[in-house]
């Protein structure tokens, strides 16, 4: 083979293999990464009443189940409801305020039971699914 030969070969083995692109994540089945990107995961506080912040850099996330102590509310059945903001969803002894589309609040009223009290709020986004737990103290 000669030089010139050799040459296009090369090249062309260059042009096939660069032409080559591998798929975006978000368009592949199975595990996707973050995408919701909360700012707490896991927080524990004493038993007055607080409110906790939460900020996220995803946008595009909604909340799917809501686990607190002898409640469980599920938020998985219209999702168009909570993209109107403010969002609220109320259970005994909280409120979650989703203010906009990156951050939300959790209001944890005053535990006066002898009782500590736990929840968890599940987000989801397309595969993606990740839980805010919050351990309230009693009294």
């Amino acid at each position: 083979m000669n030089t010139a030969n050799i040459f296009l070969l090369i090249t062309f083995l260059l042009v096939t293999l660069s032409s080559c692109t591998q798929e975006k994540e978000d368009n592949m089945d199975g595990i996707q990464k973050d995408t919701i990107l909360q700012s707490v995961k896991d927080t524990c506080i004493d038993y007055r009443q607080q409110i906790i912040k939460v900020t996220t850099k995803g946008e595009n996330w909604y909340f799917s189940t809501i686990e607190a102590t002898n409640s469980n509310i599920e938020h998985n059945t219209d999702y168009k409801k909570q993209t109107s903001f403010p969002f609220t969803i109320e259970g005994k002894w909280f409120k979650i305020i989703r203010k906009k589309t990156n951050e939300f609040e959790i209001i944890l009223f005053e535990n006066q039971s002898n009782a500590s009290r736990e929840m968890n709020i599940n987000l989801w986004d397309k595969n993606y699914y990740t839980c805010t737990r919050i351990f309230q103290k009693r009294r």
